[in-house]
């Protein structure tokens, strides 16, 4: 009888740290699932407040990505490419894009169709982002050339040159230089043709 009461608290002993090691790996599996499901609800927050209407909140939601570093590219890309006919939307996410440098470079590609946007401040927001991406941007020099020669529009204009120099590869160097050329040459055709049509003294 002894013996049978000793083999049962053995067994007892023996099972006990077993549950609760299950019991414990369940509630620490539960607890990551939660902190997960938890992040993704946050990440959703703020892609939604992405907005041009919450711009009470905008600067709160661009330092959550800012913060999220190169993880926030994806989640960025994929919400611009879903709301790519949302001007409300394309703007910040772009512009947050912009923020985030030369981690964004793999987000050119899908940022620069935006330059040929019939709207204006998708166009200005998106120079804007290409010249803070940086170098990644370079492949984008050939659509930012004719904003920064063409002087109808002096915002988009000063802003493609600014791009242009914030890009600073071999491409975009020469661009500059070959548009600063134009201009002094086109200086110095108004000057002449000023001093032709100068009454003769």
């Amino acid at each position: 009888m002894k013996n049978l009461v000793k083999i049962f608290f053995l067994v007892i002993l023996l099972l006990v740290p077993q549950a609760f090691s299950q019991e414990k790996f369940k509630r620490e599996k539960i607890s990551t699932l939660s902190k997960e499901a938890m992040e993704e609800m946050r990440l959703q927050q703020n892609l939604d407040n992405l907005t041009i209407a919450n711009y009470q909140a905008f600067e709160r939601t661009v330092y959550y990505f800012l913060n999220l570093k190169d993880k926030a590219i994806m989640p960025l890309v994929e919400h611009l490419k879903s709301n790519k006919n949302n001007d409300d939307v394309v703007i910040p996410t772009i512009y947050t894009l912009g923020r985030l440098g030369n981690k964004a470079s793999k987000a050119v590609s899908v940022i620069m169709p935006f330059l040929s946007s019939p709207n204006r401040d998708i166009v200005f927001t998106t120079i804007s982002a290409l010249g803070k991406i940086g170098k990644a941007s370079d492949k984008a020099v050939p659509q930012l050339y004719p904003i920064a020669y063409d002087q109808t529009d002096m915002v988009l204009n000063k802003a493609a040159l600014i791009a242009l120099e914030r890009i600073n590869t071999p491409n975009s160097m020469a661009i500059l230089q070959e548009i600063k050329n134009i201009e002094i040459l086109e200086k110095k055709r108004k000057e002449q043709a000023n001093q032709e049509a100068a009454p003769q003294q």
